[in-house]
């Protein structure tokens, strides 16, 4: 039956499926460009995503000091020309911040000289001739050094020896 149509009823069939087809094409065409521009999109997108991520990330890469967040570690430069304080806040490193040397003085002007390791956590120091070792402990804030007598602790310009629980030593304001 299909043989006895008229012409132009094949005609406009091959021209149907011809559009048909083109359409179909340019459908497929145009969903791949599709693809391709959302998948551009995803890889801007996830690029610029990993930079504001990578720049906006902080990395704290120097050694804090056993003396707490409110401490300063100033090096050789910085106490050139500068009067002597007896803040355990301005100490000197010697070849790193990892070893602090600092020498306290109180009221009636004895001395107490502390050497901080902070690589091993301790803090060493000489008090009336006699050298004690003290291990670091966890202060809420500023310092804190002690083993089974002496207890040295601080924050700022107020620093406290206690040997037994009595007071023996406090740094000048």
């Amino acid at each position: 039956m299909f043989f006895l149509q008229s012409n132009s009823n094949i005609t406009s069939y091959l021209l149907i499926n011809l559009i048909h087809k083109a359409l179909v094409f340019n459908l497929k065409e145009i969903i791949t460009l599709n693809i391709i521009i959302m998948t551009k999109n995803i890889l801007a997108a996830s690029f610029a995503a990993v930079l504001t991520l990578t720049a906006c990330k902080k990395e704290n890469k120097t050694t804090e000091p056993a003396l707490g967040s409110d401490s300063i570690v100033s090096s050789p430069t910085d106490s050139i020309n500068q009067p002597e304080n007896d803040s355990l806040a301005n100490k000197t490193p010697e070849s790193n911040s990892e070893i602090i040397k600092t020498t306290l003085s109180d009221k009636d002007g004895k001395k107490l000289d502390v050497t901080f390791n902070n690589t091993k956590n301790t803090a060493t120091l000489v008090f009336n001739g006699k050298t004690i070792e003290l291990e670091g402990q966890k202060p809420a804030s500023g310092i804190w050094y002690k083993n089974d007598h002496y207890e040295l602790r601080g924050k700022g310009n107020e620093n406290e020896l206690h040997k037994d629980g009595k007071l023996i030593f406090k740094s000048e304001k």
